[in-house]
């Protein structure tokens, strides 16, 4: 098995892949050698086929958003859930080292396949971020000063100008560097109008520095990095003595970036992972997902769980996936009624199910989409995979940056405060704290 995993993803011609062994072929009208388009008629699935910036193949769906960035180990580890073959990362691999052995790959050298390079070069990129010298996005968003110079986050922060062609003007946006195993391979930018992600973001993330002299206390992670600053700065007096960490997955969280993730908590063990997330359906699905797939200090291990958040039909579907012996533990721990009490709505509990040769056990929960019942189900997921070796911290509004502007009183829809050792608040038009 190839120790490093991301050589599949860089090695194996996903297109020639898809197409010798999954039904797949070009789409005759808008696929090309260096952006193919590929079409799955008995599926209806539509992949395109794009090379990150750090070489990576990926698919994209123009049919599923959920379906942006992924790798060829996303793509099999989707096919053997669908077969009910264990689909841990490695059982992917060994199912792609079968591949290797028989033949039946194709080298991205030897494809006909030459998918387009990125026209940025990390280098070039890099030189474009200048040293942060505008304070005027901090200041509207309140955010001090002096927050940005502390040891966790000096530098954190750059400036990276982008000229407008159209409209003539240059437009000055704050930005984080995102990392990999390999370097720097992408970057957030916002300014007050605008926010995205240039370049790698899928298998990324961004993080702040940790004081190398002594133990990481804690690891957070956060939807921005304006939201980590943000309860930084809320937290301050807390947190000033402490060794903690910060990352922000800027936007999404993605099974690359959870395991990106779960690399720095077994290579630094932090004493705990704390979620930051958003405090609406995403951000908590987000939480859920996380929770759902880390492992902290041996807790969690071999227990992996798959989240289908259906919009369309307003329901929210997790399946636990565990070896036997670990099923018939937890089930004198975790009846059914573990997961529906405290649930609004109609919840409905899967029969647990063997699947594959290897005694693997499927439990399945699902429940009507509402913030309640997922915040709850996070509280659940918690306590059935990783006891007190994770926490979460959820935001008053929306997010931890409307929080901050909240107590200073520059949020035009709520207004906070501090009673006793806790933070308060509420709507500008409620009934007072």
């Amino acid at each position: 098995m190839m120790k490093d995993l991301n050589k599949y993803k860089k090695e194996i011609s996903l297109p020639d892949f898809l197409i010798s062994h999954f039904g797949f072929q070009e789409s005759s009208e808008k696929s090309t050698r260096s952006n193919p388009r590929l079409e799955n008629r008995e599926t209806g699935e539509i992949f395109i086929i794009k090379k990150n910036i750090a070489g990576y193949y990926t698919y994209w769906s123009p049919k599923d958003p959920e379906i942006k960035g992924k790798t060829i180990l996303d793509f099999m580890q989707e096919r053997l859930k669908r077969e009910g073959k264990g689909a841990s990362l490695y059982q992917v691999a060994l199912t792609l080292d079968n591949y290797i052995r028989s033949g039946k790959i194709v080298s991205t050298e030897n494809s006909v396949f030459r998918l387009a390079e990125k026209r940025y070069e990390i280098s070039s990129l890099e030189k474009e971020i200048k040293p942060l010298m505008n304070q005027y996005f901090f200041k509207k968003r309140g955010i001090s000063e002096h927050m940005l110079e502390t040891p966790v986050f000096k530098n954190i922060f750059g400036e990276r100008e982008y000229f407008d062609k159209k409209k003539g003007k240059v437009y000055s946006n704050v930005v984080v560097k995102l990392f990999d195993e390999t370097g720097l391979v992408g970057i957030s930018q916002r300014n007050l109008h605008f926010k995205g992600c240039f370049a790698s973001r899928s298998e990324a993330l961004a993080a702040t520095n940790p004081d190398r002299s002594r133990p990481v206390d804690v690891f957070y992670i956060g939807e921005s990095m304006i939201d980590n600053v943000s309860h930084y700065e809320m937290n301050y007096d807390s947190l000033k003595d402490k060794n903690v960490v910060y990352f922000s997955s800027e936007g999404c969280l993605t099974p690359g970036q959870i395991n990106l993730l779960q690399k720095s908590l077994d290579k630094i063990k932090p004493d705990k992972l704390v979620s930051l997330y958003d405090n609406d359906i995403a951000g908590q699905c987000f939480t859920l997902n996380l929770f759902g797939n880390i492992v902290c200090k041996g807790m969690g291990e071999g227990i992996t769980m798959r989240l289908k958040d259906n919009i369309k039909e307003n329901f929210i579907e997790c399946e636990f996936e565990m070896p036997e012996c670990l099923s018939e533990l937890k089930s004198k721990d975790f009846p059914p009624r573990f997961f529906s009490e405290s649930m609004s709505g109609d919840v409905i509990l899967g029969n647990q199910e063997k699947v594959g040769e290897e005694a693997k056990v499927l439990w399945t929960v699902r429940f009507q989409r509402t913030l309640d019942n997922v915040t709850e189900f996070v509280n659940k997921t918690m306590i059935f995979r990783l006891g007190e070796t994770v926490g979460r911290e959820i935001p008053l509004t929306n997010d931890f940056n409307d929080d901050i502007r909240a107590f200073k009183g520059i949020h035009p829809d709520w207004k906070m405060g501090i009673k006793g050792d806790k933070f308060i608040g509420v709507k500008v038009d409620g009934l007072g704290m």
